[in-house]
């Protein structure tokens, strides 16, 4: 039977149990407050030091901002040595100020300033040293900004729109380049036609290399056609033949030539076959073979082409190679070792001689300051002896070949030769050497001083006189004396008469008619012959 007692027993013990779990969960309570309270104490803490630290940022971004403030009114001036000055320190907080002050341009709309900074920052001496820096990366933000504002640029401002898209074909390879990647791949479809609606064709152009440049191939085939076949007559008004040539080569990149080639005859009524800008796609478009020489000169006329940068040539080259290289043959032969230049008078001493038969073949032209360089091959008929496998070329044929290829020149050899008098011409070396213009002096007395100074007997008897002589008949006379008796000498005795007959009291009007002769003699020698070898004589007295 259960007492009270027990009762009273049992009901102690479950309030103990119960008074026990209670006092637990009250020091359990105690402790979780006693950690609030030290975790609120090291908030509070942290929040006062927060607070100094974003008090202390807003200082120095108050002072960047007023920095750039300074920038914006000292580049207002149009005063560029301090961004220069910035840009060669290249120190980091000044780069900074100098990007927020670009983009406070940006924000007011200061184009034309903001325009000459990208073209001053996309110099090559700073590009190198800014590729990978927070600078270049907040500049490509800005010009992401311009593109997409394209439509709503003032159209005076299209030097800001160029000189933001030079400075993003710069950009690969830096810390920027996957942003402007992507951007360009998001907003294409955006920018592309705001910049048609310029109709400014060196937009469309620098926008044209911005995609080539990120091998953005499909999106600029695309747009090739589309301005082609959509937007042409909208767009030709304003383009010149630069432009079209541009897109020409552009569109040969993608195979869509026939295209514009179909539009040529706005800018080349009578086409473009004779257009030297255009040779090389003839080349590669002919059915029949090309000459290696045609191709070569073709492709060296194509690199001087402005109009385009190297990359884009060697683009279009390469292209073109694809094309053209299969079908390239040539069976004249090249000659490269040195041209002899001989007179016409020589020439028929020697051909009977050496054997000088007529052959064409390919000659090396250098230009002037690289004669060790080969700058393209030209075919030309020279006479050609197998006599030690020399070529000719008579003085005549020289000048004229000389004429065509300039500026470039050839090489040409010299070789030591007699002429005597029954006609057979002797070689004596293989080392061909233009006729002396020294004459082997003799001991002379006085006397024959005078002989010398008046000596136009050996003259005359070549045929060199004035009176009932023409001048091509003086000339062959001439031609004959240089290499017999030196041009010095020839000169001298010319000159002599001329300043003898000027001496003479009324000479130059009583001999006006001789001294015109001997001077238009002296200038054809000096052209043809005269190597700075001695001093020329002054016959103006």
């Amino acid at each position: 039977m259960v007492t009270k007692e027990s009762i009273m027993k049992s009901v102690d013990r479950e309030l103990t149990l119960l008074i026990e779990e209670y006092e637990r969960q009250l020091h359990r309570k105690d402790i979780e407050i006693k950690e609030l309270k030290n975790q609120l104490l090291k908030r509070n803490a942290e929040n006062v030091e927060l607070q100094l630290v974003v008090r202390q940022q807003a200082k120095e971004i108050e002072l960047k901002k007023n920095q750039a403030f300074s920038y914006l009114s000292t580049l207002e001036e149009g005063n560029l040595e301090e961004v220069r000055k910035i840009l060669e320190l290249n120190d980091s907080e000044e780069v900074a100020a100098l990007a927020s002050a670009m983009e406070q341009m940006w924000r007011k709309r200061e184009n034309g300033m903001l325009a000459k900074l990208f073209e001053e920052v996309n110099s090559p001496h700073y590009r190198k040293q800014l590729k990978n820096s927070e600078f270049n990366y907040r500049l490509l933000a800005i010009i992401q900004e311009i593109l997409s504002a394209t439509d709503s640029i003032d159209y005076d401002s299209d030097a800001l729109i160029e000189k933001a898209m030079e400075y993003a074909i710069q950009s690969i390879g830096t810390n920027g380049e996957q942003s402007l990647r992507e951007y360009l791949k998001a907003q294409h479809q955006n920018v592309y036609p705001a910049l048609l609606q310029r109709n400014e064709s060196h937009l469309i152009r620098t926008y044209f290399r911005l995609l080539l440049t990120f091998t953005m191939k499909q999106v600029l085939q695309e747009s090739l056609k589309h301005m082609v076949t959509v937007e042409w007559s909208f767009l030709v008004s304003a383009m010149s033949k630069e432009d079209f040539e541009f897109y020409f080569w552009y569109s040969y990149l993608f195979d869509g030539e026939q295209r514009i080639l179909d539009r040529a005859k706005e800018f080349y009524p009578q086409g473009m076959q004779n257009v030297k800008g255009f040779r090389l796609f003839y080349q590669a478009a002919k059915s029949t073979d090309v000459t290696e020489e045609a191709y070569r000169e073709a492709r060296n006329t194509f690199r001087s082409n402005k109009n385009l940068t190297n990359m884009e040539q060697e683009l279009v080259l390469e292209k073109v190679d694809q094309r053209i290289k299969p079908r390239l043959q040539s069976s004249v032969k090249a000659h490269e070792a040195p041209i002899y230049i001989i007179t016409s008078t020589e020439y028929d001493k020697l051909k009977q001689t050496l054997g000088l038969q007529r052959k064409r073949m390919k000659l090396p032209l250098y230009q002037k300051d690289k004669l060790n360089q080969i700058y393209l091959y030209k075919e030309v008929s020279v006479w050609f002896s197998k006599v030690r496998g020399r070529a000719f070329l008579v003085n005549k044929e020289y000048r004229e070949f000389s004429k065509q290829i300039a500026p470039l020149v050839i090489k040409t050899g010299e070789m030591r030769y007699t002429l005597p008098p029954e006609g057979k011409a002797g070689i004596q070396s293989s080392s061909f050497v233009w006729p002396s213009t020294e004459v082997k002096k003799k001991k002379e007395n006085p006397k024959n001083e005078e002989k010398t100074l008046n000596e136009t007997s050996e003259l005359k008897r070549l045929g060199y006189q004035i009176t009932g002589v023409n001048r091509a008949k003086r000339w062959q006379a001439l031609e004959l004396a240089v290499p017999k008796i030196g041009l010095k000498k020839v000169v001298g005795i010319i000159s002599y008469n001329i300043l003898l007959r000027k001496g003479q009291k009324n000479g130059e009007r009583k001999f006006a008619y001789a001294i015109a002769e001997w001077e238009h003699d002296l200038e054809k020698l000096k052209k043809h012959y005269y190597r700075n070898d001695f001093k020329w004589p002054n016959t103006k007295k």
